[in-house]
């Protein structure tokens, strides 16, 4: 049996946490949710966490600071990231940088699930 993936949430709406929740556990991941950036970087540091899903208007524009830290670090720059946001072009700000995809908010199970497995292989 293959290793069960990790996956990071990174979310402050607690609801949306929490529903990430249950749809990755019952897809077979390990889920871990953050509320902040602090609660990402100590994830980060200490489990192998194979993607991230990053709510970019996290707290205004500190989801766009932390993806591009994020990429500009050696340890982390090919970390799956699929950032999932309100914003409908933001296509053209994420384009230059690699392994990050993202999904326009409202998205279905089926969109998030499909946009994981993509970036997992």
């Amino acid at each position: 049996m293959a290793e069960k993936k990790d996956i990071l949430v990174l979310e402050d709406n607690e609801d949306l946490r929490e529903l990430y929740k249950i749809v990755l556990n019952e897809a077979g991941y390990n889920t871990h949710c953050a509320r902040n950036t602090e609660e990402a970087w100590g994830y980060l540091k200490s489990k192998k966490i194979d993607l991230m899903i990053l709510d970019i208007m996290l707290l205004g524009k500190m989801g766009h600071v932390f993806l591009f830290k994020l990429r500009e670090m050696a340890e982390y720059c090919d970390l799956p990231v699929i950032v999932a946001t309100v914003l409908k072009d933001i296509g053209d700000s994420l384009e230059s940088l690699e392994h990050t995809s993202y999904l326009v908010k409202p998205f279905s199970k089926e969109a998030l699930l499909d946009e994981i497995t993509k970036m997992l292989h």
